[in-house]
C-alpha cells in the first residue's frame, strides 16, 4: 500500500477512482489493515521505552554516560517521530486500499511517510553506532578499535549524507509529497532507486557489524564449546537483517 501511495501518479489516481466506483457496485470487499503498524509501534516502542529507561538508570548509578549509552538514547529519540507519525498515517488511510482514499488522504499520507523516512535515517544508523562503540568497549584491541573507528566514520558519513538526500528529495521540499497527483515539474530525484541503494548498504553494514567482533571472540583462551556459544550470542543479531531483506523482495 505504501509503495502505490508514494508512486502513484494523477492517472493512477483517475483510474482508482473508477475502480472505487466499480468496487462499489459489485460489492468487492475492503482490506482495511490501518491497524497492523500502529499495534507494532505501541508493542515495540513500549519495549524501547523499557530497555532504555533501564540503560539510563544504570548510567545515572554509575555516574557515567559511555558513547554506546548516547547513541543509543539520540536512537530512540530519533525513532519518536516514527513512533508518533504512524498514527497519523493511520488516520490518513495507510493500510487501506489506495482507491478508496481521497486525494488529500494520500497527500497526507505521503507526507507523514516522509517524516518517518526522514527520521528513520539516523535512529537506525545511531543504533549500529551504538552497537560498534559497545563492541569497542570491550574488545580494546588496537587493531580492533581501529576497525571500530573505521565502522563508525562509515556510519556517521552514511547518516548524513542520506538524511540530507531524503530531506531533499525534491526542491522545493512540500512536492515530496505532492508530486504523485503527476501536475509537478521540479526536480526530484528517484526516490524507489534511492531506497533500494539505502537498503543494500544498510543490510551490508548489518552484516559487517555481525561478523565485526566474531574473531575476537575466537581468540578469547575458553573452551571451544564457550567460543562458540559467544558466537552464536553475539550471530542473533542475524535475525534484524532478515527483515530488511525480505521487505527489498
Amino acid at each position: 500500500m505504501l509503495a502505490l501511495l508514494i508512486l502513484a501518479d494523477q492517472s493512477d489516481f483517475l483510474s482508482s477512482e473508477s475502480q472505487n466506483a466499480t468496487a462499489t457496485l459489485s460489492h468487492w470487499p475492503v482490506q482495511d489493515k490501518s491497524i497492523v503498524a500502529p499495534i507494532a509501534t505501541v508493542v515495540t516502542g513500549a519495549l524501547a521505552l523499557v530497555f532504555i529507561s533501564i540503560r539510563v538508570a544504570d548510567c545515572i548509578a554509575k555516574n557515567g554516560f559511555k558513547w554506546a549509552d548516547m547513541c543509543a538514547v539520540l536512537a530512540f529519540i530519533f525513532s519518536l517521530p516514527m513512533d508518533i507519525f504512524e498514527f497519523f498515517m493511520m488516520g490518513s488511510g495507510m493500510g487501506k486500499d489506495v482507491w478508496t482514499l481521497t486525494k488529500k488522504q494520500i497527500t497526507n499520507t505521503a507526507k507523514y511517510t516522509w517524516v518517518t523516512q526522514v527520521w528513520y535515517i539516523p535512529a537506525i544508523i545511531l543504533t549500529k553506532v551504538a552497537i560498534v562503540c559497545f563492541f569497542k568497549h570491550i574488545f580494546p584491541g588496537p587493531r580492533f578499535r581501529l576497525l571500530c573507528q573505521g565502522t563508525i566514520i562509515h556510519c556517521f558519513l552514511f547518516m548524513m549524507s542520506t538524511f540530507i538526500i531524503e530531506i531533499l528529495a525534491c526542491i522545493p521540499v512540500e512536492e515530496a509529497w505532492s508530486r504523485w497527483k503527476g501536475e509537478s515539474t521540479v526536480l526530484c530525484y528517484d526516490n524507489t532507486s534511492f531506497w533500494w541503494a539505502h537498503s543494500a548498504i544498510n543490510i551490508a553494514t548489518d552484516l559487517w557489524l555481525i561478523g565485526l567482533p566474531i574473531p575476537m571472540l575466537l581468540g578469547l583462551q575458553l573452551k571451544t564449546r564457550k567460543r562458540i556459544y559467544l558466537v552464536l550470542m553475539f550471530s542473533i543479531g542475524i535475525v534484524w537483517v532478515q527483515p530488511p531483506v525480505n521487505s527489498c523482495y
